[in-house]
C-alpha cells in the first residue's frame, strides 16, 4: 500500500508540474504577442484592447478547463439567470485565489461572458497575471483615493468610449477574508453603527460608487452580484482548497457555489449615500445567503444547471437557462 500512495503521490507531483508547465508557457506567449500589439494603440485603441483580451482569455480559458473538466470540479449555482451576452459590473465576496477559478466558471458558460476588466490592489500587480493585465487596461488601485479616481475615470471611459465587451469584476472587501480581518470588519461596524455580519466583510463603497457613476448611461447595463462559498467534506463551510489542489487534481472533497442576482444599474439609487446604502443591503443579503449554506449548504436552494465551458457554443434560443 505504502509503494502505491507514494506513486500515486508522483502521479499527482508530475501532472501539477506539466500542467503548470503549460500555464507558464501559455502565459509567456500571451504576454509576448500582447507587446506586440502595443503599436496597433497608434490607429485604433479598441483593436489593441480586443487583441489583448483575445490573448488573456486563452490563458483563462485553459485555466478554468484544468479546474472544471480535468480536475471535476463540483460547482452549483443559484439565484437569478444571467441574460445572454450582457455587458455588466460585477461584484463578489472575496476568499481565495480560488474565487477566480470559480468565478470563471460562469464567464465561459457558453453565451455569458467574454472580456473581464478586474479593479486590484497596487501591491497584487505580482501575482495576478502579470504584464496581461496592464496590456489589457486593468485598474491597479493604492487606497489614495485622488490617484484612485482618476485612474478609474480614466479606464472606464476608455471602456465607453470602445464600447468594448467587458464583465468588470470588483472585490469590494479590499482584501481576501480571514478570521481576523472578519474581526477587524465586525469591529469597524460597531463602531460606526453599520451592520454587524457574520460570514462577510463590509463592503469599501467609493470603488463602487465611482464605477457605477462613470458607467451610467453607457453599454455597460446590469450588476451582477456573486456569492462565492466553498464546502469541505470533513473541514466544513468555507474550507477552500490551496492553489497547490487545482493543479494536483484533489478536488473530490470540495463543493462550489455561486449564488447570482441581476439589478440593471437603471434602477439602482442614483445619490451617492443611498447607493452605498444599496450597496451595504447586498452584503447582508450575501451574509443570510451564506449562512443559509453554512447550514444546509444547497439543500432548499433552486439550482440552476449551467452548460460546461468546454462543450460547442450553441445558439442563443438553445440555451433557455440563461435568458
Amino acid at each position: 500500500m505504502e509503494v502505491v500512495s507514494r506513486i500515486a503521490a508522483v502521479g499527482r507531483v508530475t501532472r501539477a508540474l506539466i500542467l503548470a508547465a503549460v500555464l507558464f508557457g501559455l502565459a509567456l506567449g500571451v504576454n509576448a504577442v500582447q507587446i506586440l500589439t502595443m503599436w496597433i494603440a497608434l490607429f485604433s485603441v479598441r483593436l489593441r484592447l480586443l487583441l489583448n483580451g483575445s490573448m488573456a482569455y486563452i490563458v483563462w480559458y485553459w485555466m478554468n478547463l484544468v479546474f472544471e473538466y480535468l480536475d471535476s470540479a463540483k460547482i452549483s449555482f443559484s439565484g437569478d439567470i444571467l441574460p445572454y451576452g450582457e455587458n455588466a459590473i460585477v461584484i463578489c465576496n472575496h476568499m481565495t485565489w480560488t474565487d477566480y477559478f470559480a468565478k470563471d466558471s460562469l464567464k465561459f458558460v457558453p453565451g455569458i461572458g467574454w472580456g473581464e476588466w478586474c479593479i486590484s490592489m497596487k501591491n497584487m500587480k505580482k501575482i495576478e497575471h502579470f504584464l496581461g493585465m496592464y496590456m489589457m487596461g486593468m485598474i491597479f488601485i493604492k487606497r489614495n483615493w485622488n490617484n484612485d479616481k482618476k485612474n478609474i475615470d480614466k479606464t472606464f471611459n476608455n471602456i465607453k468610449s470602445t464600447r468594448l465587451p467587458v464583465w468588470i469584476i470588483s472585490y469590494l472587501e479590499g482584501t481576501r477574508q480571514t478570521p481576523e480581518k472578519l474581526e477587524e470588519s465586525q469591529a469597524f461596524a460597531r463602531q460606526r453603527g453599520l451592520p454587524i455580519l457574520k460570514n462577510i466583510m463590509l463592503p469599501r463603497t467609493k470603488g463602487f460608487i465611482a464605477t457605477v457613476n462613470t458607467l451610467r448611461n453607457s453599454h455597460v447595463q446590469a450588476i451582477y452580484d456573486l456569492t462565492i462559498a466553498y464546502s469541505h467534506n470533513t473541514e466544513g463551510f468555507q474550507a477552500y482548497p490551496h492553489v497547490v489542489r487545482l493543479h494536483t487534481g484533489a478536488l473530490k472533497e470540495y463543493n462550489f457555489h455561486i449564488h447570482m442576482r441581476r439589478f440593471l444599474i437603471e434602477d439602482i439609487p442614483q445619490d451617492d449615500e443611498e447607493l452605498s446604502k444599496w450597496l451595504i443591503k447586498r452584503w447582508e443579503e450575501k451574509d443570510q445567503i451564506l449562512q443559509q449554506l453554512r447550514e444546509n449548504w444547497t439543500d432548499g436552494l433552486q439550482l440552476h444547471h449551467l452548460p460546461a465551458p468546454w462543450i460547442i457554443r450553441l445558439k442563443e434560443e438553445e440555451l433557455p437557462l440563461l435568458g
